[in-house]
C-alpha cells in the first residue's frame, strides 16, 4: 500500500510539471553572410559566421 502511495504521488508531481520543447531555426543571412538562429517566436537566438583567418565557424549569442 505504501509503494502505491508513492508511486500516484510521482506520477501527480510528474504530470503537473510544465513541458516544453525548445526548438531552433536556422536561416542563411546573405546580406551579413551568416546563419542565424531563430527561436519558435522568431526572436534571434545568436549566429554563426565562418572565420576565413582561422578557418572555423564561430558562434555568438545575442
Amino acid at each position: 500500500m505504501q509503494l502505491f502511495r508513492i508511486c500516484i504521488l510521482l506520477l501527480l508531481v510528474s504530470g503537473s510539471l510544465p513541458v516544453s520543447a525548445q526548438s531552433m531555426i536556422e536561416k542563411w543571412n546573405d546580406f551579413l553572410e551568416r546563419s542565424e538562429f531563430f527561436d519558435s517566436r522568431g526572436k534571434l537566438l545568436g549566429w554563426k559566421k565562418y572565420n576565413e583567418f582561422l578557418e572555423r565557424w564561430e558562434y555568438f549569442e545575442r
